[in-house]
């Protein structure tokens, strides 16, 4: 059935060059930079997955997150 969820993730670097990375190196568009409404919250991404969404893209994200470390 449909779903729909958002969280949070921590950045070891400012969230502006994890999207940055994630678009040059993996073609995936990254997530919502939360320095953008406080600038305290630089290093937040805010994420959203939903059914449309595959295992593998999911997969492919958390690989890509991994290596912007």
């Amino acid at each position: 059935r449909p779903f729909f969820n958002e969280f949070l993730v921590r950045t070891p670097l400012p969230a502006a060059e994890v999207n940055r990375r994630l678009l040059d190196e993996h073609s995936i568009i990254g997530g919502y930079d939360m320095g953008r409404v406080d600038p305290a919250r630089e290093h937040e991404l805010l994420l959203a997955v939903t059914d449309m969404n595959t295992a593998e893209q999911i997969d492919a994200l958390v690989a890509a997150l991994d290596a912007t470390r």
